[in-house]
């Protein structure tokens, strides 16, 4: 009876094991069809995105900041003896810390009391301890002998009481078997322990009085070091109110409208503290107020400067080259400058408004009618563009090139890719190293995409005349726009690779299906 039961508890518990991992090996085939499907509709969703139409990438068709800065790069050349550096110049001077503690002294130990030497326990310590330890210092040398260390040392002086008579009172055994205060010879420890007089005497003692002394010559310290500290508080004022100075100066020159006093004060404490972004609103104001009577390497320096500053920078001199743009109206140095930076922060329409603005003032400019223009083709304004270009095209002669390109912008804004591609390759042919020529095509590429028989070498076309464009370009505006458009057609290259049957072209609809 008792096999029997047994054998139907084990049957028993047999089958549920079983059932358990029948249970287990199920839930990890549903977790893994799950993760299978996640990612599937991951994938699919990315290749989607990545499939949608070149319509979802806005490219910069403008070219309103090398309209504005000439196309000029590199990094400007600042004379050394121009009368912006000299008229009022200011050193590079960097605020102090506060000093902690006064140089080549330290502070003294007051916490805890401080230690004095006993210089009298020496002679005591060498009649009395030194003999001593060199007593046990012999038997300590006897312990190595195997033949000599249990009858004469373990018996004859660390149980007999000859240890009293030539070992320090603090370092019997007093028992076997009982641990000394320093744990020192054969009965209880792993060694011997030599001069225990040297180490159980204490040489030195806490001292008040010297406590006392420490207190006071702190105290001087302490005096000394506040007197400096007040000098280097002084001396950081000093240094801030300089720099306050000149920028409150500089501001005063920009609300008057006095490009050249505000540049004289702001370019010597920009090149003396160029880190400050504080004054870079102050800096790029300065410079495009200062205009065209600036000598030609100001106007240098302010275009590399926003090239190259930082978005909040950029934030900072939007607001204030927005109100003083607005204060003096007139000046079209300033309100480009406005229009550059706006552009560069992304902000095309409000750039686009600039521009009107300034052509509202002078309706009859050439020079002002094509910044419009290229603004428009930034801001991707169809009307507006095709307006100036008209007014354009009844001006003054432009070189076929400019034309050419300009024409082929206003087909790609318009949607007509594969007109604007025909003309640029065309044009191509005669310039072949030109990177905007490239980079006009490669959007062109990226339209046509769409509609094309294969994608895959539509897009990886334009990849490459992108690359190019990135790699020959020298201005930074079109590294910029070709950077852009190269990640675009890079991503679209991914998801080809990935899902390549949401890229291809719709088929057409069999005759009379729509009727």
């Amino acid at each position: 009876m008792r096999y029997t039961k047994g054998s139907t508890n084990g049957s028993t518990r047999t089958n549920r094991r079983t059932k358990g991992r029948r249970v287990i090996n199920k839930m990890r085939a549903a977790r893994r069809r799950l993760s299978v499907l996640l990612f599937t509709a991951a994938l699919a969703v990315g290749a989607a995105s990545a499939a949608q139409g070149a319509e979802d990438f806005k490219a910069d068709l403008g070219l309103a900041t090398e309209l504005i800065d000439g196309g000029r790069v590199g990094i400007p050349t600042v004379p050394p003896g121009a009368p912006e550096l000299t008229t009022y110049p200011i050193p590079p001077e960097q605020p102090r810390r506060l000093l902690t503690e006064v140089p080549g002294k330290s502070f003294r130990q007051v916490e805890p009391v401080p230690e004095r030497r006993a210089w009298w326990k020496y002679p005591i310590y060498a009649a009395v301890g030194l003999p001593r330890d060199l007593a046990d210092s012999i038997f300590g040398a006897l312990s190595f002998v195997p033949i000599l260390d249990l009858p004469v040392v373990y018996l004859g002086y660390e149980v007999v009481p000859t240890q009293v008579l030539l070992r320090d009172p603090r370092d019997w055994h007093r028992w076997p078997g009982r641990r000394n205060s320093l744990d020192h010879g054969m009965i209880d420890s792993d060694g011997w322990g030599w001069f225990p007089s040297a180490h159980a005497w204490h040489f030195t003692y806490p001292s008040k009085r010297l406590q006392r002394l420490n207190q006071a010559i702190n105290e001087g310290l302490r005096a000394q070091m506040q007197a400096l500290n007040r000098e280097i508080e002084r001396e950081n004022q000093a240094i801030s109110n300089r720099q306050r100075d000149a920028r409150t100066k500089a501001l005063a020159a920009i609300d008057a409208g006095d490009g050249r006093e505000a540049a004289l004060r702001i370019i010597p404490y920009q090149q003396a503290y160029a880190l400050d972004e504080g004054a870079f609103s102050l800096f790029a104001t300065a410079l495009g107020l200062y205009g065209k009577d600036a000598p030609r390497w100001v106007a240098n320096l302010l275009w590399h400067e926003l090239d190259t500053a930082q978005p909040r920078q950029l934030i900072q001199a939007e607001k204030l080259l927005t109100a003083t743009a607005g204060k003096h109206p007139d000046n079209v140095e300033m309100t480009e400058t406005l229009i550059y930076v706006r552009l560069l922060l992304g902000n095309n329409d409000a750039a686009l408004a600039a521009a009107q603005g300034l052509l509202a003032r002078q309706p009859d400019d050439p020079a002002i009618r094509r910044l419009v223009f290229e603004t428009a083709l930034s801001a991707r304004n169809p009307p507006l563009a095709r307006q100036m270009w008209q007014a354009l095209r009844n001006g003054p002669p432009m070189p076929d090139r400019d034309r050419v390109l300009a024409e082929a912008r206003l087909d790609l804004l318009a949607g007509e890719a594969k007109k604007a591609d025909g003309s640029l390759r065309q044009l191509q042919q005669l310039h072949p190293e030109d990177p905007y020529l490239d980079y006009c095509l490669g959007v062109a590429q990226l339209d046509l995409a769409d509609r094309s028989p294969d994608p895959a070498a539509t897009y990886r076309g334009a990849f490459e005349l992108l690359e190019k464009a990135a790699l020959q370009g020298t201005d930074p505006a079109i590294h910029l726009r070709a950077g852009k458009a190269l990640a675009y057609a890079r991503g679209l290259m991914v998801g080809i690779g990935k899902r390549p049957e949401l890229f291809k072209a719709p088929a057409a609809p069999p005759a009379g299906a729509l009727q």
